[in-house]
This record gives structure tokens, sequence and C-alpha cells, in this order.
């Protein structure tokens, strides 16, 4: 098999080489040596060429991909600068694409930033895949709440977790001063918790203390913990706070501490308790455990130990499960004996209600995305289909396609780049509007933000509507043959003035009446 043909370059610097070697050799014939000895004299004098002639290749190499690199740029940069005039020419087109982009990119933004808070961001405490919440399971209802018997003897008897605590809502109306002033009452979201829930979720107070033992029994003194919001907006994020006395559902109830921002549980939808808390209340609800079992109000809260799966958390309830059935029949056996206790993890837990919403949701941005890309597109086809004398007059004048491709793409992405920016901004304006509007059905939608792998995805849509709306009709516009484009310019040109003739030499026909 034969070589192929050395590149152009390297016939060049073998010729510069043989110039050297040749002018050399005549310096020594000048001198008076024989022409032979004068040419192995001028070899030796130049060295190893082939190491030359390597050096020299790559010199050159280095020189000519510079020397593209320089000219792509320069190219890109007039493409811009032309780009730049050409849309500024037509503002219904540019404003048009612009906002279509926008409005797609902006939605589908949003949206994403929704569905990445919801279901795939961790649940803002240590160890936060050993956190589950347990349910009654019966075979028409997936999760009931428990009751204080079935709590009790869960955390009693259970070998899979480190911690068991419950939870259930107590709204109440705060009254009294706030910031050293009368404030209007002011109903709050509140929870009965078990004094150890903190310690489960591994979440300790900002300022002051927890919850203790001595807190949930009857008759100790009442005492409360604050949220965050609650401390910043009711009590102007007084430090002074721990200590003060509140009045809570008519009750005075000292404050003991203030949890961090992120600590709002249930942070987001856990079943029926479907608001973020802005205060919290211990209570044993153990202590409670002969009120009946039909009396379910109650979410449990388990950290299972390190190590121990979901399913073997799973396994665990349901060894729980069979003991109820055996030591209370009529009430787990028999008709009921499709109830179970079951398990699901916090997470799936907060992203389970409105995960096929955020899903349908998600569908449907991309969809609107879609038709936005495709809407565009039709406008730049129609466009490219107006302009195809400018694409045959450049390429008359010696453009090739790729140029002419180039050009247009160009055109297209900057665009789509601008439309890209902007949707980001609209996408953080939506965002703020579907967290003021949030009704507390949507998991964690406070914590959704327009972050680094929010813009990425942004970035990576950007990219692809420009590839889709501009690739097309960029390939497609420059094919206009300038032979025909041009004929075409000029066989209406030439019909043109014998329009005009005709029509000035048509006579006017008036009616009888003119």
């Amino acid at each position: 098999m034969t070589s192929p043909p050395p590149p152009r370059r390297d016939e060049d610097v073998d010729a510069e080489l043989a110039f050297h070697v040749e002018m050399q050799t005549r310096r020594y014939v000048d001198a008076g040596l024989d022409p032979a000895s004068a040419r192995v004299k001028a070899l030796e004098r130049l060295g190893n060429l082939e190491e030359t002639r390597r050096t020299c290749r790559a010199i050159v190499t280095a020189q000519e991909h510079e020397m593209t690199r320089t000219a792509w740029f320069n190219g890109l940069g007039q493409d811009l600068s032309y780009a730049r005039r050409v849309l500024r020419r037509a503002p219904l087109f540019t404003i048009t694409a612009l906002l279509t982009i926008a409005v797609g990119i902006g939605a589908t933004t949003a949206i994403v930033s929704v569905l990445k808070s919801a279901m795939f961001d961790a649940v803002p405490y240590p160890d936060a895949g050993r956190l589950h919440v347990i349910w009654n399971e019966y075979a028409t209802l997936s999760q009931a709440a428990v009751s204080a018997g079935e709590f009790a003897d869960i955390k009693e008897r259970n070998r899979a977790f480190d911690g068991v605590a419950a939870i259930r809502p107590a709204p109440g109306n705060l009254t009294g001063s706030c910031g050293g002033a009368e404030c209007e009452p002011e109903r709050v979201n509140a929870y009965q918790v078990s004094p150890n829930l903190f310690e489960v979720l591994g979440a300790g107070p900002a300022i002051g203390r927890g919850f203790t033992a001595a807190d949930g029994v009857t008759g100790a003194p009442g005492v409360v913990i604050l949220s965050d919001a609650l401390w910043r907006r009711r009590f102007g994020a007084d430090p002074g706070i721990v200590g003060r006395t509140i009045t809570f559902a008519a009750l005075p109830r000292t404050v003991v501490g203030v949890m961090p921002a992120w600590t709002r549980f249930p942070d987001a939808p856990v079943g029926y308790l479907r608001m973020p808390a802005e205060l919290w209340v211990p209570f044993d609800h153990v202590q409670n455990r002969n009120n009946g079992r039909g009396n379910q109000n109650l979410a449990v809260i388990g950290r299972a130990r390190a190590g121990v799966s979901s399913s073997q958390v799973q396994a665990e309830l349901d060894r729980i499960s069979s003991t109820f059935r055996t030591d209370l029949p009529d009430r787990y056996a028999g008709a009921a004996q499709k109830w179970r206790l079951s398990a699901l993890t916090l997470r799936d837990q907060v992203a389970g209600d409105a995960k096929p919403v955020l899903l349908m949701l998600l569908g449907a941005v991309s969809l609107l995305l879609l038709i936005a890309c495709a809407n565009v597109a039709n406008l730049v086809l129609a466009r490219g289909t107006a302009r195809s004398l400018e694409m045959a007059v450049r390429s008359a004048l010696g453009a090739d396609r790729r140029r002419l491709v180039r050009q247009l793409f160009v055109e297209t992405a900057l665009v789509v780049a601008v439309g890209g920016v902007l949707g980001v901004g609209l996408g953080v304006a939506l965002l703020r509007a579907l967290v003021s509007l949030d009704p507390g059905s949507l998991p964690r939608l406070d914590a959704a933000s327009i972050d680094g792998v929010v813009l990425l995805g942004s970035l990576a849509m950007t990219m692809a509507t420009g590839l889709l709306i501009g690739l097309v009709p960029a390939l497609r516009a420059s094919r206009a043959h300038p032979q025909a484009a041009l004929g075409a310019q000029s066989r209406g040109a030439a019909a043109a003035p014998a329009r005009r003739q005709s029509q000035r030499s048509t006579p006017i026909r008036r009616t009888a009446g003119g």
C-alpha cells in the first residue's frame, strides 16, 4: 500500500532546506573545494537535517493552526456584528422570537427548580436517608394516622430504630406582646410533638435549648420552641426571646428555643400534616396510649439504626404488625387483616403526593418549549426564504456554503442566547410568583431556587434550542442557487417596466354617466 502524498507544507520545508544546502555548498566551492567535498562539508555544517525538517514542519503546522483559529474568530466576530445589524433592521421578528424563546425557557426553568427541590435535593437533616415516616395501611387507605397506643407499642417493641417520635397538628392563637408592644392575635401553625422529635431529626435549636423528657410530662410548666420565621416576623428577631413568656392557645408558655431557618418540620406536606410548623409544643403522646386505638391522629417519625435498610425497617414493622394481630385480634385481624404498619423514607414521603403533578407540569412546559422552538424555526425559515437573493449574491461573490450556514446559524444563536438570558430572568420571576401563591401543597417550594445546577440545565436547554431552531433553517437557506435566484430577480426587474408601461397604455373606460 502506497502512502498518501505529503501535504504541501512538507514540500515547502524540503525546498527551503535544499536551498540552504545548495547555498552553503556554493560557498565552499567558491572557497576552493570540489563540488562533492563542498556538499559533504555543507551537510556537516547544517547538522541533522531530519531533525531540522521535523522542527520546521512543527513550526509551520503551529502557524497554520494559529492562522486558522485567528481567521475563525475574526470571522465569528464579523458574523456577530452583522447579525446584530440584521436583527436591528427586523425588530418585529427579533422581539417575537425573543419573547417566544424567553417564555419557553423561563417556564421550564421555574418548574425544573421546583422539581429539583421537591424530588432530588436532600431533606435538610443529618443522615436523612435513615428517617422514615410510619403509617397505618389498609386495603383502601395507604397512609392513615397512628393512634397513641400504636405509637407507644412501636416505640417499645421496635429493634430497627434509634429513636421514634410522634407529631400532630395543634393550631392555635398567639396573643399578647411581641417585640415590646401589644400585637393583634395571630393564628399560627403549631404542632404537639414528642419531646425527642428534634433529637430524632438530628436538628438542634439556633438559640436556647431543645425539649427534654420532663417538658412533656402532664403538669409540667408550659414551654414552646419558635420557628425562625415566626421569631423574625412577630418578635423582630429579638435575641432575648429565650425565657420570655408568650400566650398560646390561651395558656402562658415560656420560650425555650428558636430553631434554625432550615427546620420547620414538617418542612413540607407529610401525609395529613399539610403546613410547615411555626411553633412546637412538647407532649408525651405515650401517656394517652389507653385512649382507644380508633383515635388515630399521630404521624410517627423514626430514625433507623445505622446500616438498617428501608426493607429491613419494613420487615421489622411487619413483625410488630403480626404481634398486634395476635394481641388484639378484634382490632387488627378478621375483616381488617389487610391492615399493616408501613414506612416510607422522609424524602419519598415529601415528594410522594406532588410527584405526579410535578412530572405532569414538567411535561407540559417541555411541550411548551418544543412549541416555542417550532414557532421560532418557522419564523426563521420564512425569513430565510425572503433572504434567498442575499444568499445568492453572497454565494456568487465567492462565499462557500459553510460560510453561509455559519452566518445564518450565528444570527439564530444570538437570538436564542439573548432569549435564554431573558428566560432565566423570567424563570426567577415565575418561581417567586409560585412561592407567593403556594397553597402549601407543593413540597419544599420555599426552598426552591435557581441554583448552579438549574442554571446549567437552562444553559443546556438554550444550546439545544439553538440547534433545533438554527441548524435546519440555516442549511435550507444556504441552498439558494445563485444563477436561479439572480435570474428570477432579473426577470422580475425586467418585467416591472413592461407592467408599468402596460398600465399606462391601458385606456380608462368611462361609464355613460361619467
